[in-house]
């Protein structure tokens, strides 16, 4: 399995060989096959993360976070048909990532472009609020940048590996 990388999207590849049971000597990567995932999450742990809506000047509008995990969500077409398990699975990687590196804070953030299929945003956003209560539940402080608008940002992400964690289910 090899990990397809374009400017806006991560997608596994398999060779058509893999896909077929069958090796072809000539060209063993003819037209690489993509699997579609469920739930895509892009995960940071930041030194900092600043905010605020796309050309607002005003300052009460700013939002400025200290160390944190930020979690892009790109929720998928079918996650609503086996949201239990989504769920369950959202919660269970973004809980490991913030134990793992120490970290109590995490930022939630719709992201629709790191695959090629997207959730209803009405799904989508009721997802990443289930998300928010369950961790909020288990102790966390949890904040949720609004929904289906557009903001500025800056991040400074931290060096280790751990730093960036992509997930797919």
């Amino acid at each position: 399995m090899y990990l397809w990388w374009t400017p806006s999207l991560f997608l596994p590849t398999m060779r058509t060989s893999e896909i077929l049971g069958e090796r072809n000597a000539l060209n063993p990567m003819i037209a690489p096959s993509y699997v579609v995932a469920s739930l895509i999450l892009l995960m940071f742990h930041l030194e900092s993360f600043w905010y605020r809506p796309n050309e607002s000047e005003e300052i009460a509008d700013e939002h400025r976070f200290d160390e944190s995990v930020l979690v892009w969500i790109q929720a998928e077409e079918k996650d609503d048909e086996d949201r239990v398990a989504v769920l369950r699975k959202m919660v269970k990687n973004i809980r490991w990532l913030a134990n793992k590196v120490g970290c109590n804070r995490i930022i939630l953030h719709s992201f629709a472009h790191l695959g090629p299929s997207k959730a209803d945003p009405a799904v989508a956003d009721e997802l990443i609020n289930e998300v928010s209560r369950r961790l909020r539940d288990r102790g966390f402080e949890v904040h949720i940048v609004p929904f289906g608008t557009f903001h500025e940002f800056a991040m400074h992400v931290k060096g280790p590996s751990l730093a960036k964690v992509f997930k797919m289910f």
